[in-house]
């Protein structure tokens, strides 16, 4: 193998090796931001559980207005 072929070889493995790590990268980005995602779904969620809850309080008279 001569030089030029063999310097193309590494350079491709080089690129090749920089991809993966970047697309590791990205899926643990994209793992943490879908958690991150479910978790404020969840938080949206359990406020109108409690915003209904207040409302179904006024409607009864349990909450007295000043």
């Amino acid at each position: 193998m001569n030089q030029p072929s063999r310097s193309m070889r590494k350079l491709l493995d080089s690129v090749a090796t920089n991809n993966e790590v970047a697309a590791l990268d990205m899926m643990r980005a994209v793992e943490q931001l879908q958690d991150e995602l479910l978790n404020m779904i969840h938080r949206l969620n359990q406020d109108a559980i409690d915003l209904r809850m207040a409302r179904d309080d006024i409607q009864g008279g349990a909450i007295k207005l000043a």
